[in-house]
């Protein structure tokens, strides 16, 4: 009698634990995973409880599912309740941009060259430019125009004192120096003084080419490599303008010059070394032409 009562109560506490619900699962990191849900039917006369949602890992984005609910006991037993959700884990920070860097060089204004200009070269790239000045002459007893010094030069916008330029077409070396001041501070101080035939005027920096020392108005028919499309090849350049009817008219232009001109540099090309390679007339391309006269 006494191991008949033994048994039952086995039996009892048995039926008791398989009618409660399963626990849900823990979701992985992500929270992917869902809570598996109560699965059995409880005892006759028990309620059985749904299992428990998985909760979501950290960053998860997606909820735990509710458990399963489960199936009623043979006897009177409610239905198992549904298992709660998981919880979603929190978003991750996103990351800063990155810092934007220049446009295509070095500088993108003055403030980026404190020493000297912030300039585009022919080749579309910005650069910081600065002159370095030729030493000075000395300056002749009796010659109050000769100056010594750019801290005597105080009568315009940049002003440097420099060697007394000659005349491009011969003649006496000067003597002394003399003060020089800025042409131009932008490119639309340039525009009126456009000539004939030239499409482009730029306002061009101290230290921008070989010889400018202070800034200056130049004039042609490009101003960086894209606009010279005539031919394949095309690069802008900076140099002698072309020569009219044998005039001392010695200048400085941008044009065109192209792999495919019968001349290349200086006189390449050319049948006679008295000739030079200078830009065509509307600056595309260049041709073998006689040089401005050099006068005694």
């Amino acid at each position: 009698m006494s191991y008949t009562r033994i048994s039952m109560a086995a039996i009892s506490l048995t039926l008791l634990v398989a009618s409660c619900g399963g626990s849900g699962q823990s979701a992985s990191d992500g929270g992917t995973d869902r809570g598996a849900g109560g699965a059995m039917g409880g005892a006759a006369g028990s309620t059985a409880s749904g299992g428990a949602g998985g909760s979501a890992g950290s960053g998860g984005a997606a909820t735990g599912g509710g458990g399963a609910t489960a199936a009623g006991g043979t006897g009177n037993g409610s239905a198992g309740a549904g298992g709660s959700g998981g919880t979603a884990g929190n978003g991750g920070t996103a990351g800063s941009d990155g810092t934007a860097g220049t446009s295509g060089g070095n500088c993108v204004g003055a403030g980026d060259c404190p020493d000297g200009a912030c300039f585009q070269g022919l080749d579309g790239v910005t650069r910081c430019v600065k002159a370095m000045p030729p030493p000075l002459l000395d300056c002749q007893s009796g010659d109050p125009t000769c100056c010594a010094s750019d801290a005597v030069c105080t009568h315009g916008v940049g002003g440097r004192c420099l060697p007394r330029p000659g005349n491009p077409c011969g003649g006496a070396a000067p003597f002394g120096n003399a003060c020089s001041y800025d042409k131009c501070a932008a490119d639309a101080d340039c525009r009126t003084g456009m000539p004939a035939g030239a499409t482009v005027s730029a306002c061009v920096p101290s230290g921008a080419f070989p010889g400018i020392y202070v800034a200056t108005c130049i004039y042609g028919g490009c101003r960086t490599d894209a606009d010279c499309t005539l031919h394949p090849g095309g690069q802008c350049t900076y140099g002698n303008a072309a020569t009219h009817n044998g005039m001392c008219d010695l200048r400085q232009v941008f044009f065109c010059a192209y792999p495919s001109d019968p001349c290349q540099g200086a006189n390449t090309g050319c049948q006679t070394f008295l000739f030079l390679c200078l830009p065509q007339e509307n600056y595309q391309g260049r041709i073998c032409s006689a040089p401005p006269p050099a006068y005694p």
